[in-house]
């Protein structure tokens, strides 16, 4: 009977000898992981408030401006907050980053009156702000800009929205509005940069010069436009000027051009070349479509026009 109980006990402590080492080598494994994994990025979270003050812009003691937030953003990972819900004091942001950095700015109702991005290498996406009464948002950096549910109003700088990247920049605006400004938005790379926009959901409308001009002076533009209103503006609805040496590319679906105080839609350049589709040109002033220097428009002959139709489309493309 002895000899039975102590061979059950020596065949526990086995078993149990057996799992502390199995233990062991899974925390050994562990550990060596965790030494050859990288740390995660920094993720630096700066809160503003219109009852802020000072620059540490933390949950408990606030920033009273965006720009201070931006200024705290290290070359990792940024993320701007507006707390209460309420706007911000209308004061303008100017930041420059190097290549890499990520900032996200979610100011539920807040407003600034500018916003001035430069660097390389920049990923940046702005939603629910509104830029007013000051001059304009320009954008310098290549790299990704993002607007989501955004506004661009009664700005006194020319456009409200400047994309000048110094390098490739991918641009997205989606569910935003532009208006009431002397012009809307100008897409013109620097020497070096290349712009690929993407606008869904975007009315343009009542600026008192043209809704969106593409120059491709320096570098090549391709934009696609869908689901999308330009409209009510003083002179071209959208201009795209190809130099010869880079391409102006646009493709148009699903929208509204209508009543622009010059043409809907203009192709200027041998480089500039317009594709519209599924899209209602209605009562522009001076004609739905026009084409100067050698540019082209081409349709797949869904359109609706409205009034002159311009010098009209140069081409048409089949349907597939």
């Amino acid at each position: 009977m002895f000899c039975e109980t102590q061979a059950n006990a020596a065949s526990k402590s086995g078993s149990f000898g057996g799992t502390l080492q199995r233990l062991a080598k899974l925390f050994v494994v562990v550990v060596a992981l965790a030494a050859v994994l990288a740390p995660a990025p920094s993720y630096a979270q700066q809160y503003v408030s219109p009852g802020g003050s000072g620059s540490t812009c933390t949950f408990a003691t606030p920033c009273g401006f965006i720009a201070n937030a931006l200024a705290n953003i290290g070359p990792d990972v940024g993320w701007v907050v507006c707390l209460n819900g309420n706007a911000v004091g209308d004061v303008g942001s100017s930041a420059s980053y190097g290549g890499g950095v990520t900032v996200d700015i979610d100011c539920p109702l807040g407003s600034v009156q500018h916003m001035h991005i430069g660097g390389v290498g920049v990923t940046m996406r702005i939603r629910h702000l509104a830029l007013r009464g000051g001059s304009d948002l320009t954008f310098l950096a290549g790299g990704t800009l993002i607007l989501e549910d955004c506004v661009f109003t009664e700005s006194s700088g020319t456009p409200a929205i400047d994309i000048e990247p110094t390098g490739p920049l991918n641009l997205v605006i989606r569910n935003s509005r532009i208006s009431n400004n002397p012009s809307g938005i100008l897409l013109k790379p620097a020497v070096g940069g290349s712009i690929t926009a993407t606008f869904d959901h975007v009315t343009i409308t009542g600026n008192t010069g043209g809704g969106i001009k593409i120059d491709t002076t320096n570098g090549p533009v391709t934009m696609d436009i869908t689901d999308s209103v330009v409209s009510n503006n003083g002179a071209n609805g959208i201009n795209a000027v190809g130099n010869a040496s880079a391409q102006a590319m646009v493709s148009i679906k699903n929208s509204v051009i209508a009543k622009n105080g010059l043409v809907g839609v203009q192709a200027n350049g041998a480089n500039a070349g317009v594709l519209v589709q599924m899209t209602i040109l209605d009562q522009n002033a001076a004609g739905a479509t026009t084409v100067v220097n050698g540019g082209h428009i081409s349709t797949y002959g869904n359109n609706s026009i409205v009034g002159s139709a311009g010098s009209g489309f140069t081409g048409s493309a089949p349907l597939q």
